[in-house]
């Protein structure tokens, strides 16, 4: 039995030698594994990768300078009967140049619109009677010596894109009813006005027609049979009372509606309607305007005064109070021009 143990034991290791490759010990009664030769250069060389350090990166430090740039102010938003928005802005010292963002969802959802080294974008990508929020910031343009910066951005403003109205409504009293009558007004405008209208009969007898007539821009002068007799600030707004829920009734029926409200006109020589009374009605017809945003104030008395604040000679009717042809044709003018423009 001791003989063929040595004799398995032997020949074991005669074929280790001549194999010449790396082979698992055999198992035998009393001996343990031997490890391979590349086994062992593997373990060495996993070793000698743990034992050896990291090499530290060092993040390089931006030397350039960094300007700081002020917030940009927005001067002016204004709306076009084209559909064109423009926007004007303050210059910002050292701006290179600046960034234009629009949303057309309110305060969320901005996206940059334009880039440009005006202080002024005219918006042209614009689709009728869409609201559109707008912003602006400066900009500082990276170079060798700079970093690129951004300043704030200026406060939103809103502007609806509008169009030009397909219909237009005159209201008012026996002055306004001039426009009517001496053939100033155009094929898409109609007067509404009437000889002794007074606010109160507008809005109870008047306006329900001029809803039907679905007019998309209104224009209201009213108020000289108001003022008749010099009345106070206080017997002012007891008299026109209603022309809030005339304003507020068109603007239910066309939430698009454009409203102007067109101050009353300058008396010449006339006892019974005082200037001074025309500038109280006509302060608190701002007053009305700045409570509804579909309204926009028209300051009448600036196209037909003369250097005393009177009603020019040759706009002036015999009575002082009713306008000449060429006064007419002097505010439509001039009214065109104006409402240009939102």
């Amino acid at each position: 039995m001791k003989n063929k143990l040595i004799f398995s034991i032997v020949l074991s290791a005669a074929l280790l030698l001549t194999s010449g490759c790396d082979i698992m010990a055999a198992e035998l009664p009393g001996t343990t594994e031997v490890p391979t030769q590349s086994a062992i250069e593997t373990e060495e060389s996993e070793e000698a990768a743990e034992e050896e350090p990291e090499e530290e990166i060092e993040e390089e430090t931006d030397t350039r300078k960094k300007i700081s740039l002020d917030k940009v102010k927005l001067t002016s938003a204004l709306s076009y009967e084209n559909g064109k928005i423009v926007l004007k802005w303050s210059k910002i010292k050292n701006a290179d140049r600046y960034e234009v963002y629009r949303s057309e969802t309110g305060k969320d959802g901005f996206e940059k619109l334009a880039s440009t080294k005006k202080t002024k974008y005219t918006d042209k990508k614009t689709k009728k009677l869409k609201t559109y929020s707008y912003k602006v910031r400066a900009v500082v343009d990276e170079s060798d010596l700079v970093q690129e910066s951004f300043g704030k951005f200026s406060k939103t403003v809103e502007k609806t894109c509008r169009k030009a109205p397909e219909r237009s409504a005159y209201l008012g009293d026996s002055v306004m009813s001039g426009f009517g009558i001496y053939g100033v007004l155009g094929s898409d405008e109609r007067s509404f006005a009437e000889r002794s209208l007074r606010v109160n009969g507008l809005f109870y007898d008047i306006l329900p027609d001029v809803i039907n007539y679905h007019p998309e821009r209104v224009y209201i002068m009213i108020g000289t049979n108001e003022v008749v007799g010099n009345p106070s600030v206080t017997e002012i707004k007891s008299r026109i009372e209603k022309y809030d829920d005339v304003i507020e009734g068109l603007y239910k029926r066309n939430r698009n509606v454009e409203v102007v409200v067109m101050g009353i006109g300058p008396t010449r020589n006339c006892i019974r309607i005082t200037n001074s009374t025309v500038k109280r009605y006509n302060k608190v017809l701002k007053g009305i305007c700045k409570k509804h945003p579909c309204s926009r104030y028209y300051d009448t008395t600036k196209v037909l005064k003369d250097s005393e604040g009177r009603l020019r000679g040759d706009y002036a009717a015999s009575d002082g109070i009713h306008w000449s042809v060429s006064a007419y044709k002097a505010v439509y003018a001039d009214l065109k021009k104006f409402m240009k423009t939102w």
